[in-house]
């Protein structure tokens, strides 16, 4: 829809990237979107497909995505701002980190989030002695899913405590005589539910003590099995990262040889996956948190 200056506003839609907020109206900001692209499209395809010889067509291939392009262009008019403006636009959108940086953008009633790397930013004046400028900015996000909030979930090793109650009679209504063998255990599982369109990959996060024995993670719908056969000390932590392959403990230390059963498992689209946490010797009070963000295209 346009306002009554012709303007393209995207009303509800909101950009943030680095401390700049982009606003879809531009009664709510500084700064204006005129356009959004690149965000709700699916990226460029790539196939690794082979010629069939002397025939058509060719050899069926796997379709997998490119990197994601993200471009848009806004405006601000501020006679009294113009300078500033047009210098906070330049300071956000520079080259000073090679690292990736997220952008979320907040459209269509939903927040996602991307690692983005800024290609290049446009501006040009139209009318500079009105307050009015233009610019445009391009993204490259080398994952090209977008991931909404992320979900975490703890689990301890189970610990026997109690037991269950066995109904022994009933007056039709009420049970009215029963056995009672206690509180039931505290549970060892973990369920994650991915509400997103594309499979993703958990993040392990163990806290230790765990014995020198080790420890298993296993995926209760395939029984696939991440074993590790290592301690954890008290105090420390050990990140298992499926999407990666990665294991390290407090953030420096490679581990990865003591991951001795690597049966990756991703949280479904559209699914959940249920992670059952067993010590391999003695019971200790570690402590499993999963995460992962839901993913979508």
């Amino acid at each position: 829809m346009a306002d009554g200056g012709g303007v393209v506003t995207l009303t509800g839609t909101t950009i943030t990237y680095r401390s700049l907020t982009l606003y879809g109206r531009a009664d709510l900001g500084r700064f204006s979107i005129q356009s959004l692209e690149g965000w709700e499209d699916l990226p460029s395809p790539r196939q690794d497909s082979v010629p069939r010889p002397h025939a058509h067509g060719r050899f069926g291939a796997s379709v997998y995505s490119d990197e994601r392009h993200v471009l848009v262009s806004g405006r601000c008019n501020s006679i009294a701002e113009r300078d500033a403006l047009l210098l906070e636009l330049k300071a956000t959108f520079n080259l000073h980190t090679a690292d990736a940086v997220p952008l979320a953008i907040t459209h269509a009633g939903r927040t996602l989030t991307s690692n983005a790397r800024l290609l290049r930013f446009k501006s040009s004046s139209p009318d500079w002695g009105g307050g009015f400028i233009e610019w445009a900015v391009e993204w490259v996000c080398d994952d090209p899913l977008r991931y909404g909030a992320q979900v975490q979930k703890s689990a301890v090793f189970a610990v026997l405590v109690g037991g269950l109650e066995y109904d022994l009679y009933t007056d039709g209504t009420t049970d009215t005589g029963w056995l009672e063998f206690g509180t039931v255990s505290i549970s060892d599982r973990v369920s994650l539910s991915n509400t997103g369109d594309e499979d993703v990959w958990p993040q392990f996060e163990v806290t230790g003590p765990v014995a020198a024995e080790g420890f298993d993670i296993i995926c209760l719908g395939n029984s696939n099995r991440l074993r590790y056969e290592g301690a954890v000390s008290s105090g420390s932590t050990l990140v298992i990262d499926s999407a990666t392959g990665s294991v390290m403990i407090d953030g420096y230390a490679d581990r990865t040889g003591l991951l001795t059963v690597r049966e990756w498992t991703a949280i479904p689209a559209g699914g959940s996956a249920d992670f059952t946490f067993l010590p391999l010797g003695a019971t200790s009070g570690a402590v499993l948190t999963a995460f992962f963000a839901p993913g979508w295209w």
